[in-house]
């Protein structure tokens, strides 16, 4: 009787990227929260030119922008974790990393909605701004981290 096949051995290249993967994962998701709050901006500046109700507006292009942005800002959040990620070679750590900055996004956007609620716009644009200087420092330093 023969054993079975093993797995070859884990690289230790491959064993050394947890930084690299925490930078990704933390660049993503600001740049997918940074898109979610933006299009909940344009969304906010569409809903101030209509009259104010009672019912939720579910057609037309704020819901559009809304859900639309949502899904934009989540998939660019994977997109870019898996594209940071190109040094690693395994596409099982990429993929799985590269959906947990997306649901990540997904559960890091719910500060918005109370930004929105006690400072409106000007808040939200914060946001955007905060989110933006953010990426940028991370991004510098994960250039640092991958010249190592």
């Amino acid at each position: 009787m023969t054993d079975p096949p093993r797995p070859p051995p884990i690289s230790i290249e491959d064993e050394d990227r947890v930084g690299l993967a925490f930078l990704a994962m933390a660049i993503s998701v600001t740049i997918g929260i940074g898109l979610v709050t933006a299009a909940l901006w344009v969304v906010s500046t569409l809903l101030a030119d209509m009259p104010p109700s009672d019912r939720p507006v579910i057609d037309g292009a704020p819901f559009y922008v809304l859900v639309g942005g949502t899904m934009l800002g989540v998939l660019v959040a994977g997109l870019i974790t898996w594209t940071l990620l190109s040094p690693v070679r395994s596409t099982y750590r990429r993929g799985g990393l590269s959906f947990v900055s997306a649901f990540a996004t997904a559960a890091g956007m719910l500060v918005t909605m109370p930004v929105n609620q006690l400072a409106g716009r000007t808040g939200l644009v914060g946001i955007v701004a905060l989110c933006g200087v953010v990426a940028l420092l991370l991004s510098r330093r994960l250039s640092a981290v991958r010249n190592d």
